[in-house]
């Protein structure tokens, strides 16, 4: 337990006075990468609450030594009068920050309200998604050890990812993932599309890579005005961070904008992958590794990018007519990994 001096006696919130309660138990704790120095837990409470009846106001405390991390959550919350009834309605979790002097690395991490060490959930460990710009990446979920672990990003425009791996290999398909709108091949894994219609438009993309875990790219769009099945599935083509048999799969280029369509040397050969979509400029990102050649045609033309034994970016734009319906064709080196994508360019150029 944190000594008496580190636990503040009270908190102030808007004007109010709130006393100290208890320590609060938490029930899990995530970090990007062991190099990170911010991780979060998941707790009861929030910056702002501390009323009789509501959640309490927070303050999470870590105390730290060569070998562990200790957190604390103290929650703070005004005193129920003998007269005051509260309805029962329950808190969820929601995370908390904790910021350390140092990385993470290799300690223990202790929940001080009951002296247990707890698993630590390391992102890096798992699948990753680039999002697309606008898109707010949301605190890990999931518990280390457990089969099922979640990231999410979330956009001011009502849309949301999710990126959730399952492990062991857990493929379901059932009508609560909606019809099926396509079946598909990614890293040499069948790949499934299926969408929800209704009021809202949910897209997933379900595949296994590697025989040892199930990847599920979902898309929600309130709106039904932003993602095709095209999008989406140029998005789940983008996870990286995991291994297929054989090579493994580089990940994507950066490209100014929302990346549309995308392909992978651990895909196979592209020849003449049809894109249905229709613009005037299209950003081209290459990222290959090998000594070779990887040469992308499309409109006609072709433009070739070397590649060394580290790991390389090329971007290009190629501009045509507005109602141009193209191919794509990629050919490399053997023995070059190589990923390419292809971004709508906006109207001002960029």
């Amino acid at each position: 337990m944190p000594s008496d001096r580190a636990i503040a006696p009270t908190v102030t919130v808007h004007g109010r006075v709130i006393p100290y309660d208890d320590l609060e138990s938490w029930t899990q704790a995530s970090v990007p990468s062991r190099d990170a120095t911010r991780l979060s837990v998941f707790a009861i409470g929030s910056d702002t609450g501390g009323s009789p009846c509501g959640s309490p106001v927070v303050r999470v405390l870590a105390e730290e030594s060569a070998t562990t991390v200790r957190i604390s959550v103290a929650a703070y919350q005004e005193p129920r009068g003998a007269d005051l009834a509260c309805t029962a309605i329950g808190h969820a979790p929601v995370p908390q920050p904790v910021v350390l002097r140092a990385p993470i690395g290799d300690r223990r991490i202790v929940d001080a309200s009951t002296g247990k060490a707890r698993a630590l959930l390391v992102a890096s460990d798992h699948p990753q998604l680039v999002a697309p710009a606008g898109f707010v990446a949301q605190p890990f979920g999931g518990i280390a050890g457990q089969p099922t672990v979640t990231q999410t990003w979330r956009a001011e425009d009502g849309r949301a990812l999710a990126l959730r791996t399952t492990t062991p290999a857990a493929v379901r398909e059932d009508a609560a993932y909606g019809r099926i709108v396509r079946r598909s091949t990614i890293d040499g894994a069948p790949a499934t599309v299926y969408s929800t219609g209704g009021g809202s438009a949910r897209w997933q993309v379900q595949w296994t890579p590697n025989g040892r875990q199930t990847i599920t790219l979902l898309a929600d769009d309130s709106l039904r005005q932003h993602w095709t099945a095209d999008a989406v599935e140029a998005l789940a083509r983008a996870v990286t961070n995991y291994r297929t048999e054989g090579t493994g799969r580089l990940p994507l280029p950066e490209t100014p904008g929302m990346t549309v369509a995308s392909w992978s040397s651990a895909d196979g050969p592209v020849r003449h992958a049809p894109n249905l979509w229709k613009s005037s400029g299209i950003w081209v990102g290459v990222r290959c590794e090998g000594v070779g050649t990887v040469t992308v045609s499309l409109r006609n033309t072709s433009r070739t990018f070397f590649c060394t034994e580290r790991a390389t970016d090329h971007l290009e734009r190629s501009d045509g007519a507005p109602d141009e319906t193209f191919f794509v064709d990629v050919r490399a080196t053997k023995g070059v990994r190589w990923t390419v994508a292809l971004a709508r360019a906006s109207l001002d150029g960029s």
